[in-house]
């Protein structure tokens, strides 16, 4: 019709404008303020090696941080050890970085015998540019392609792991792409919830335009892949209900929700209630695989030389592998190719410096102040040495918080779970162990010894990728 020749151009003209808007918003939201409030940076780039990897975004202009973590597992017909399976893509929480991660994936590597892969989020450590969802979500999407594409797992053989902040990103990419799972630790519903309930209803109205930002309410019914939510009952940073709502909208073949009773935002306990439940709920078996990149460096047709840095580089723009070509220590930069250089600029310039430093204004320091999402320096310290202690002297009673949960009362999936947590030290044995006795709610006593073997120089675990 007429009609809708004439008009059709314009509807089109006006979504495009409000699509253009929403990311400004989400780009320039006030609350990036308190959302992404990056800590003194833990490490650099001469730091992790043989761990630390430099990936650059789709966008091919910014090149951020990623650690990679090979674990391992006892193979299914005999005692050796094999390569793991799976691949656990590790969104971490507003207030850390990706060196404070370190013990908490290595910890998760030894006990779930999964590879872990950290991807840093810009302005924490030595990442460049501006933290807000899109710049967040853009890093964790190249993760997810430089696992898939640069090192070839499959799809179904990736699990999105976000705690937190984390958790925003993680559902968002389980929603658009095909993963094997998801695994959520003290998840939110929106950040518009999280300000309503911190600073309360007049104030979430007069920022009613930025509960959009990581809506993970609306997208977590998209993601139809098994999935695992866990959540401390005490949390007054981001309460239980918002991980019984995302349960309850959630899309997933198969789900399971736990609540750990006197657990709140922080603790190993978090964790550990994931190593219990994640191998009933995703394929943690199959085909070992490698988390080496020695084959595609040394592969001409799956390098180039796009990007320089001091470590190994994935290029999503291009689809290939970067050989380390700086000095230890010093930062990436992009070398672009003729046909894509601007006028005036020169080869291998720096990528982006913006430190992400947002403008004061009240709003803000009321939201930072209130500490909401944040939880503060002492409690993400506090959570670290926790698993410095799980890796490294698992026999000690000095362990706080430490459990290891156990026992459903049945295995239907979609199911809560409440667990009241206890830690029961144990003599050390030829291989250090820990042990939990839990209490479940159906009235069950259940006890599990799981092996903790150290990392360090010495323990044959610890591999590294190049």
């Amino acid at each position: 019709p007429l009609w809708r020749t004439c008009f059709n151009p314009w509807f089109r003209g006006q979504a495009l404008s409000m699509e253009g808007f929403k990311a400004w918003n989400k780009s320039s939201s006030i609350l990036n303020r308190f959302l992404f409030p990056p800590p003194k940076a833990s490490y650099s780039w001469s730091n992790f090696h043989g761990e630390l990897v430099a990936v650059c975004t789709e966008s091919g202009d910014s090149v951020f941080p990623c650690l990679l973590m090979p674990g391992v597992r006892k193979a299914q017909d005999s005692d050796e050890d094999e390569a793991a399976t799976a691949v656990f893509i590790y969104c971490h929480a507003n207030g850390e970085d990706v060196g404070l991660c370190y013990e908490a994936g290595h910890w998760l590597c030894e006990n779930l015998g999964v590879h872990v892969v950290i991807p840093e989020y810009p302005s924490y450590g030595p990442s460049p540019g501006r933290p807000n969802e899109l710049t967040v979500y853009e890093n964790v999407r190249a993760t997810y392609n430089m696992v898939t594409k640069g090192i070839g797992f499959s799809p179904r053989k990736v699990i999105m792991f976000g705690r937190s902040i984390g958790t925003g990103p993680a559902i968002k990419l389980a929603s658009e792409l095909d993963v094997g799972g998801l695994v959520l630790v003290s998840p939110f519903v929106s950040v518009g919830n999280i300000v309503q309930h911190h600073v309360g209803f007049l104030a979430s109205w007069l920022t009613d335009g930025l509960a959009d930002i990581f809506p993970s309410i609306d997208l977590i019914p998209d993601a139809e892949c098994p999935t695992l939510l866990v959540h401390g009952s005490l949390d007054t940073v981001i309460p239980v209900t918002h991980s019984e709502q995302l349960h309850s909208a959630s899309g997933g073949i198969c789900k399971q929700l736990v609540i750990l009773e006197g657990i709140g935002h922080h603790g190993i306990d978090l964790h550990i209630a994931v190593v219990n439940e994640a191998p009933r709920m995703f394929a943690l078996d199959g085909d070992p695989k490698e988390l080496n990149i020695d084959q595609q460096l040394n592969d001409p047709s799956k390098t180039n030389t796009r990007i320089r840095a001091p470590v190994p580089a994935w290029d999503c723009y291009s689809g290939r592998w970067c050989r380390t070509s700086l000095p230890i220590g010093e930062k990436p930069k992009i070398s672009r190719w003729a046909g894509e250089m601007e006028s005036g600029e020169s080869e291998g310039h720096d990528v982006n410096t913006d430190d992400g430093t947002v403008g004061g204004d009240w709003f803000a320091e009321r939201t930072v102040a209130a500490g909401i999402g944040v939880g503060g320096e002492g409690q993400v310290q506090q959570e670290r040495e926790q698993f410095l202690q799980a890796l490294h002297q698992p026999d000690e009673e000095s362990v706080s918080g430490g459990a290891l949960t156990s026992g459903k009362a049945d295995g239907s999936p979609g199911q809560t779970h409440h667990f009241s947590m206890t830690y029961t030290p144990r003599p050390p044995s030829p291989v250090n162990s820990v042990s939990a006795a839990v209490g479940g709610r159906g009235g069950t006593e259940l006890e599990e010894d799981r092996t903790v073997p150290p990392v360090g120089p010495d323990n044959p675990h610890k591999r590294f990728l190049y």
